[in-house]
C-alpha cells in the first residue's frame, strides 16, 4: 500500500499490510540489540501505514464493521479528538 495506490489494494489485503508492520514494529521495539534509531524508524513506518489505511478506508462498510468486529470505541465527547484515534 504505497499511498498512491490503495484503490487497488482490497481492504483485507491492506489490513494484513498494517498489521504485518506493526508485527515488525512489535519485534523490534523489544529487540535490545536494535538501535533507537531503528526502533524509531519502525514506529513511524508503522504509524505511516496505519495512517494510509485509515484515509483509504475509514468511509469503507469493511472498516466500519472491523471497528465494530473488534469493539473499538469511535465517539467520544471530548473536543479535539483525533479522527485517527480508531485507526491507532
Amino acid at each position: 500500500m504505497d499511498g498512491g495506490n490503495t484503490a487497488a489494494v482490497g481492504f483485507d489485503d491492506a489490513l494484513k499490510e498494517v498489521e504485518t508492520i506493526v508485527a515488525t514494529f512489535n519485534t523490534a521495539s523489544g529487540d535490545e540489540r536494535k538501535s533507537q534509531k531503528a526502533k524509531n524508524t519502525a514506529l513511524y513506518a508503522a504509524l505511516d501505514r496505519a495512517f494510509q489505511f485509515h484515509c483509504a478506508w475509514k468511509d469503507s462498510e469493511a472498516y466500519g464493521s472491523l471497528l465494530e468486529q473488534r469493539k473499538i470505541i469511535t465517539t467520544t465527547n471530548r473536543k479535539n479528538v483525533s479522527e485517527y484515534l480508531p485507526t491507532i
